[in-house]
């Protein structure tokens, strides 16, 4: 499939949230987000899995990892497209990646959660070693 072919039909991708959006003239659709066409032209021909969070096929088909993150309010937060996630909200997911890889403790107040050791118990407000 050359790029002439793609700017011709219809295509189907599925946005940050994994629904199907169906986009009649990429170029067009393209200029009006700001996007770049080329790197939708790349998931067409397999050179890259995500384009400002779109996908070809449903994230869950793409084995996304899944993260769980504290929120700056203690709550555990479920995230399964962290690129996605932090469009969403408005981060810049480069720090987000560094946290989730252990390079930042925190970023924006979101903490990764880990599962406390099997040594530990929890009295009601803190950690402690049995």
């Amino acid at each position: 499939m050359g790029r002439k072919d793609l700017i011709k039909m219809p295509v189907k991708l599925y946005d940050p949230e994994n629904k199907p959006v169906v986009v009649d003239d990429l170029v067009s659709w393209c200029k009006e987000r700001g996007y770049s066409t080329s790197r939708f032209y790349d998931l067409f021909v397999g050179h890259g899995l995500m384009a400002y969070g779109y996908t070809i096929v449903p994230c869950k088909n793409l084995r996304c990892k899944s993260y769980t993150l504290v929120d700056p309010f203690g709550e555990q937060v479920e995230v399964e497209n962290l690129t996605a996630w932090c469009k969403e909200n408005g981060f810049d997911k480069s720090t987000f990646y560094k946290l989730v890889k252990g390079q930042r403790k925190s970023v924006n107040g979101y903490t990764l959660f880990s599962k406390p050791d099997s040594n530990l118990r929890h009295d009601g407000s803190e950690w402690i070693q049995s």
